[in-house]
């Protein structure tokens, strides 16, 4: 265990997020590891954490109205996934599947709601997620729009 929380320190200095997760939630935080093909979450399971990839790479998943999966975007760390869902009360919207072997960063939902969006800092780092999230999906829906409808 003891081994296992000094990994975990040694990640989030790495991530350079040690001011973003205080030393008084490291103990409630753990890390979860993926093997390729693993999923880390799937669309319309319950949330249970809110998790930061600190190595590995994942694929976002959705499924299409035919069944056919598609890839919506790629995380790598330090991406966050959970933030939305969990502000929301609402379930997985997307499924992450591990393409690599893949660690995470996992602050279970309790610690989410009362402590961390008590904390400035991690607060900050959600709202530079949401910003870029929003950036990104903005861009690429400009871009869809400049294809006629029977090209999308």
């Amino acid at each position: 265990m003891a081994s296992e929380q000094a990994l975990l320190t040694a990640m989030i200095e790495q991530l350079g997020l040690d001011a973003v997760i205080p030393q008084g939630v490291r103990p409630q935080t753990g890390l979860r590891r993926y093997e390729p093909g693993e999923y880390l979450c799937v669309a319309g399971q319950p949330v249970d954490s809110f998790l930061i990839l600190a190595g590995g790479r994942c694929r976002i998943l959705s499924l299409s109205d035919m069944g056919r999966q598609v890839i919506l975007d790629y995380m790598r760390p330090p991406d966050a996934n959970g933030d939305i869902e969990l502000l929301n009360g609402s379930p997985w919207l997307h499924s992450v599947c591990a393409e690599l072997p893949t660690t995470a960063i996992a602050i279970p939902q309790t610690v989410f709601l009362e402590q961390m969006m008590a904390h400035l800092p991690f607060v900050q780092m959600l709202c530079h997620g949401f910003a870029r999230k929003l950036y990104t999906t903005s861009s690429r829906h400009s871009i869809e729009l400049l294809y006629p409808l029977t090209n999308r």
